[in-house]
C-alpha cells in the first residue's frame, strides 16, 4: 500500500471516470491527501458478510463483485464494481454482503474518518455520493428482474452485452462486437 498524492491523481486512469470525474477539483486534492493505493488479489475478500463494511475507496483497476452467499451455499452476485465506481462508505450497504476482488484489483483507499468529515461539510461530494448510490440501485434493480424473467442463456447474452460497456471491446464491420473478459 502507498500513499496517494496530487501527482497520482492527476495521472489516475479513473480520474474521469465516476467519484472523480463529478467531484471538484478541489474536493479531489483533499480526498488525495487521505488515500491510499492497496493492490488486492483475486478472489481476496475486501469485507465479509459478518463484519462491519467500514471502507470508503474509488475501484482504481479490475472488478470487484458484491456477493452473499446463501442458505445452500450457493454465492449469488448481486453486482459489479467497475473502474471509477465508489465502494463502501459511511452507512455502507451493511452486513450480510460480503465484496472480494473478481479479477487482480487496484483501490485507492481513503481514510473514512476524512471522507465522513468531508461528507458533513462538502455539500458536492454529499449529493455526488448520493447519485452514484442511487444508479448502483437502479443497476440492482435491472439484475433483479433480470434474474427473474430470464433462462440461464439468456442471462449470459444479457450479461455479455452490458458487459461491452465497462469491459475492452471491439466493434467488427459487420456489426458484430469482440468482448475482452477478464
Amino acid at each position: 500500500m502507498f500513499k496517494c498524492s496530487e501527482t497520482y491523481c492527476s495521472n489516475c486512469q479513473t480520474r474521469d471516470l465516476g467519484l472523480c470525474h463529478m467531484i471538484s477539483d478541489h474536493t479531489r486534492r483533499q480526498l488525495a491527501l487521505s488515500g491510499h493505493i492497496q493492490s488486492c488479489a483475486a478472489n481476496r475478500v475486501i469485507w465479509d458478510e459478518g463484519s462491519d463494511p467500514n471502507f470508503t475507496a474509488i475501484l482504481v483497476s479490475g472488478y470487484l463483485r458484491l456477493q452473499r452467499y446463501g442458505i445452500d451455499g450457493r454465492r449469488q452476485i448481486l453486482c459489479l464494481f467497475t473502474p471509477g465506481d465508489f465502494v463502501g462508505g459511511p452507512k455502507s450497504w451493511g452486513a450480510g454482503y460480503s465484496v472480494e476482488a473478481s479479477v487482480n484489483a487496484q483501490l485507492c483507499r481513503l481514510d473514512s474518518r476524512t471522507f465522513e468529515d468531508m461528507m458533513e461539510t462538502d455539500g458536492e461530494l454529499r449529493r455526488t455520493v448520493y447519485l452514484l448510490r442511487s444508479a448502483k440501485l437502479d443497476q440492482l434493480r435491472w439484475l433483479t428482474c433480470l434474474l427473474g424473467a430470464l433462462a440461464a442463456e439468456e442471462r449470459l447474452c444479457a450479461f455479455l452485452a452490458m458487459a461491452t460497456k465497462f469491459m475492452p471491446s471491439q466493434p467488427m464491420p459487420d456489426g458484430g462486437v469482440i468482448l475482452t473478459v477478464d
